[in-house]
């Protein structure tokens, strides 16, 4: 039998091309996400099963803009490979969300991503499932929510822990040079630190993991460029490597810490989290782990607010001769005796000065929204007012707050803008803005129980910047 000639270059051609659709096909049958006609709208993508996700790789949150300025819609399903995501950019639909908090929650969503992202044992995964929505008992979960909202929104603890953070602000004011020369300062490192090392004191003690290493500080923010790759949990140790060892040193670090019992000079906040976690089972390994996660709480998001309010400030002569005359005339910065020293009445800076604090506000609303992922329990029924979607169990369920946050439907024709007086006298609620729609600080479920110690810290921090350093100039890198 005569040998088989070589196949041609076209042929060749053509057969891989029929393998790669069989392929594809073969995919998408096993890939497909069912839609049903009652779910959102489908976003359509050129490219199958993954196009959304490339999207997201290559535009990150800024794809949700995109998608928004295409299609406009104010709730949407994105497939993506072997599930889907509806993401919600209404503030009727996002208070429909919150009212829906046993079919669409957070918990799920944050057991799943932490487990990988903080590297939690079988055991300690096993105890934060264990009564997740409290069926036979009240749930790690819940004990470890009633701790932060019983004791960071106010009262004694939330007082102890600004008052040691407001000091290690003062402390490091103090540390710069008393002198007429003048002294460039990168804003960047300036918020991270000025956060970072007082943040970490007043909620740790005096033998907190910064002061004993201060090389960790850029270690945790090795780990938070990676937190999404360490959440998803693929390969991290190769696809997003710094933050990988840094997660490897702060674990480190913190299980010293609270295996030589160096807690137990933290704040009440921390020590009443510690023990509501061990009396749940969890080994003094695994709460370090669990600590290293309250790092991710408790500093990107006033290190960032601190930076964006400090540079529009900064770069606004105008805004800040206005602000420093509202603070002088609110008597919220007050010298002791005539000299240099001077006192910061915080507590005052959001009562007494409205423009202060519509400013801060604002810069949240643009800098600052705060996107939240729940998951969809079981199928569901939303309704926004505008007629009801089905939102199927299985699902991922996105708030959009960055999109929402900059709609000219909600916020008028000058959403892209910043208005440091939007928020006087009433603000959005006098401009017929719905109470949703701002979501700087989360909003139902996840609203975030450290939102009055956020304000303390900036505004605590602006204040000085404002009233006791004369600024020269402000330059963009």
């Amino acid at each position: 039998m005569d040998a088989l000639p070589p196949l041609s270059a076209p042929t060749k051609g053509v057969l891989a091309l029929t393998l790669l659709a069989v392929v594809i096909a073969a995919l998408q049958r096993i890939l497909r996400v069912d839609h049903d006609p009652r779910e959102p709208p489908l976003v359509p993508t050129r490219i199958p099963i993954f196009g959304h996700v490339i999207g997201l790789y290559r535009h990150g949150k800024r794809y949700y803009q995109m998608i928004e300025e295409k299609y406009g819609h104010d709730i949407y399903t994105l497939a993506l490979p072997g599930t889907k995501q509806y993401v919600i950019t209404s503030p009727a639909l996002t208070a429909a969300v919150s009212r829906q908090s046993k079919s669409i929650s957070f918990r799920p969503f944050i057991i799943d991503f932490t487990k990988n992202a903080m590297l939690f044992d079988d055991e300690a995964d096993r105890i934060n499932r264990l009564n997740l929505f409290d069926e036979n008992g009240t749930g790690l979960i819940t004990a470890s929510h009633d701790v932060f909202y019983s004791m960071l929104p106010s009262g004694p603890a939330l007082d102890e822990i600004s008052q040691s953070l407001l000091n290690g602000v003062a402390a490091t004011f103090n540390s710069l040079p008393d002198s007429k020369e003048p002294l460039t300062i990168g804003l960047t490192q300036f918020a991270k630190e000025i956060i970072g090392f007082p943040t970490v004191r007043a909620l740790w003690g005096p033998h907190n993991i910064l002061d004993a290493d201060p090389t960790l500080l850029s270690a945790f923010w090795d780990m938070d460029s990676g937190q999404i790759a360490l959440g998803i949990g693929v390969l991290p140790w190769l696809l997003a490597r710094r933050a990988y060892h840094g997660r490897s040193r702060l674990h480190a670090a913190m299980t010293a810490y609270f295996e030589s019992d160096r807690w137990l000079q933290a704040s009440a906040l921390v020590q009443a989290r510690a023990r509501a976690h061990f009396a749940h089972g969890y080994s003094k390994k695994m709460f370090a782990h669990s600590d290293t996660g309250l790092l991710v709480g408790a500093l990107p998001n006033s290190t960032f607010s601190t930076f964006w309010f400090l540079a529009r400030l900064l770069a606004d002569r105008a805004l800040v001769a206005d602000i420093r005359t509202e603070l002088a005339g609110a008597g919220v910065v007050s010298r002791v005796d005539g000299s240099k020293t001077a006192v910061v009445d915080v507590r005052a800076l959001r009562s007494r000065c409205p423009l202060f604090a519509s400013a801060f506000r604002e810069t949240l609303r643009l800098a600052m929204p705060t996107s939240s992922v729940r998951a969809v329990r079981r199928d569901t029924l939303l309704d926004g007012g505008g007629g009801a979607h089905l939102l199927r169990g299985g699902a991922a369920c996105l708030i959009e707050a960055g999109v929402m946050h900059a709609r000219a439907s909600v916020w008028g024709p000058d959403a892209a803008e910043f208005n440091p007086r939007r928020f006087i006298d009433g603000g959005g609620v006098a401009r017929g803005v719905h109470p949703a729609a701002y979501r700087a600080f989360g909003g139902g479920e996840v609203f975030c129980p450290g939102r009055n110690l956020a304000l303390v810290e900036v505004l605590g921090i602006a204040a000085p910047v404002v009233m006791g350093l004369g600024v020269n100039g402000f330059r963009y890198p």
